[in-house]
């Protein structure tokens, strides 16, 4: 389930540099079906890929203290590769469609992959959209 109000839990719209408005409002920028728009596409193409399996974990426990994301995530490549190109593209940048967290910090507002760690946790996630954000006053 994915919250894409633009209203926080008082019911009050989101201020303007709320993380929660912004990724929201970065979503419609690769909308599948594109409904936002005034035009809407008649069609849209959706893609898959095959992912190799690397035993189905979903959680690591890094083997150390990292200075910085790419430090951490480096570690992460060593035992499982095929993570590498999913979240990093071919320049070696985080890719458009992943977000990676500390806590409440998109990594991509701070740094990239040469913010610090400061934090017990890495989150990494798809973006996600779908839907339409209301308005409501």
């Amino acid at each position: 389930m994915q919250d894409i109000s633009n209203l926080d839990e008082n019911s009050q719209l989101l201020t303007k540099n709320d993380n929660r408005r912004l990724i929201n409002l970065a979503n419609q920028f690769w909308h599948t079906d594109s409904s936002f728009k005034r035009r809407p596409a008649r069609m849209s193409m959706l893609t898959a890929q095959s992912v190799v399996p690397t035993g189905g974990e979903t959680e690591f426990n890094l083997g150390g203290d990292f200075p910085t994301v790419g430090d951490a995530l480096n570690d992460v490549w060593q035992r499982h590769p095929a993570l590498r190109d999913r979240i990093l593209n071919e320049q070696g940048e985080i890719r458009q469609h992943v977000n990676i967290f500390m806590g409440s910090n998109d990594v991509k507002r701070l740094k990239g992959l040469d913010t610090a760690v400061d934090a017990d946790e890495i989150h990494i996630f798809n973006a996600v959209s779908g839907g339409r954000t209301l308005v409501s006053r």
